[in-house]
């Protein structure tokens, strides 16, 4: 019957339920913090602060470099030289993606994109490219970079995690992955709205 209240054992039930739940989260966490130890615990604190003071010590860097470019107005000359080549801009976006994939070789992905972004997309928008499409393919360029031999960092990675894996075998083993990559790559400057339908629709 609407409008009638619960009997007080339900009632009672339902004020204990949020005192349940946290008794239930507690102990779930005690449960992880014992089987874990102190020690454990110690460790994984310690190589997150590493890690992350790793990354701070990679992104803080690069973004004093990309604002000294922007105040030393690099990017508007890149983007004028760029302008000015009697070549097709497609021609140059096909550099461009050669360039990055040499980069990536050598360079941690997170720091090139923040130090190629502010110079090439002032370019690649006065070739009269949408800056999103652009975007994808820098993301599928730089993956495909980490990946490619000799110097690619992922598969320096991969070692350390399994050193008892041969790089030659590493190698071959990325060779399928780094084709697949080009392919995607390829299908994307072709038809690029397979990356700009679903943001279009938004607008």
């Amino acid at each position: 019957m609407t409008g009638t209240r619960p009997p007080p054992a339900r009632r009672a039930w339902r004020r204990r339920r949020p005192g349940r739940r946290r008794d239930a989260a507690f102990g779930v966490t005690g449960a992880i913090c014992r089987k874990l130890g102190r020690e454990n615990l110690k460790r994984i604190f310690v190589s997150t602060a590493q890690v992350t003071a790793a990354v701070l010590a990679i992104v803080g860097p690069a973004y004093v470099f990309t604002q000294m470019l922007v105040v030393a107005r690099v990017p508007d000359a890149v983007a004028s030289f760029v302008v000015g080549l009697e070549v097709s801009p497609y021609l140059v976006m096909a550099g461009i993606m050669v360039v990055l994939v040499v980069l990536g070789c050598l360079v941690d992905a997170a720091s090139l994109l923040l130090v190629v972004t502010p110079i090439l997309v002032p370019a690649v928008t006065e070739l009269g490219f949408d800056p999103l499409w652009f975007g994808v393919l820098l993301v599928i360029n730089l993956e495909m970079a980490v990946i490619t031999p000799p110097v690619g960092l992922n598969l320096y990675t991969m070692k350390s995690v399994v050193p008892q894996l041969d790089l030659a075998e590493i190698f071959r083993g990325v060779a399928p992955y780094i084709a697949i990559e080009a392919a995607l790559l390829a299908v994307m400057i072709a038809v690029p709205e397979i990356a700009t339908f679903l943001p279009s629709l938004l607008e």
